[in-house]
């Protein structure tokens, strides 16, 4: 905040989001911003956006800088098997575990503090996409197949763009400090308990990071009907 001024910061998406602008330029600009009085109250990001955003909802730069020049990569031991779940389906088997213990080190206990400090006005919001086959039967190689199709030609005109009718897909919000009565199967608080997962979750790659994530650690305070399944935007 500065005077009545409310600033709203929107992170890029793609893999470049924790490339050399992440650990250069946001790093600066956060700090220039905290010493003119107008650090964001509001980050807000989709895929690797999402997790740039979570560095900037710790009101510190540090946080960026610690995801830039190490992600922890020793927890991941070359030897260790991966959890079939977690393999890839073209062979960079330890993408997704590296992805997982990069979460679990940046965002650490400190980082946690800062973005559910309740003494703070900061906001965090990391939008993911809903996404079910229409038949209701469980995603298979194929459906990562499509949907990395989707993601190498989604820039392209509409015409040379692969598009599916074969799945249902929805955006879902997760927000701290998320009123109950704004709560919905769309709008999800995020929590403590959450936290790493939807991370997890916004960033997920077709292919190279294995299977959509299923997990009850998303829902948050919100019981639906239907388990979801997410993948990254």
């Amino acid at each position: 905040m500065r005077g009545n001024l409310t600033y709203c910061w929107i992170l890029d998406s793609g893999g470049a989001g924790r490339g050399a602008w992440q650990g250069g330029i946001i790093h600066e600009f956060l700090r220039w911003s905290r010493d003119h009085g107008c650090y964001p109250t509001i980050s807000m990001g989709a895929s690797a956006g999402g997790y740039a955003a979570a560095d900037v909802a710790t009101g510190s730069e540090t946080t960026v800088m610690k995801g830039w020049t190490h992600w922890g990569l020793e927890a991941v031991h070359p030897l260790d098997p991966v959890p079939l779940e977690l393999r890839s389906s073209w062979g960079l088997g330890k993408f997704r575990l590296h992805l997982i213990e990069s979460i679990r080190y940046v965002m650490g206990e400190p980082e946690l503090a800062g973005v559910f400090d309740a003494h703070h006005e900061r906001k965090l919001l990391v939008f993911a996409t809903r996404t079910r086959r229409r038949d209701q039967r469980h995603f298979q190689t194929s459906d990562a197949m499509k949907y990395f199709w989707k993601s190498i030609t989604r820039k392209l005109p509409r015409p040379f763009k692969y598009l599916s009718e074969s799945y249902v897909e929805e955006p879902v919000v997760f927000a701290t400090n998320l009123p109950q009565e704004l709560c919905s199967e769309h709008v999800r608080p995020l929590t403590r308990r959450n936290y790493h997962a939807v991370i997890e979750a916004c960033c997920l790659v077709p292919l190279a990071m294995g299977s959509p994530l299923e997990s009850p650690r998303l829902l948050g305070n919100y019981e639906p009907n239907a388990e979801p399944v997410y993948a990254g935007d």
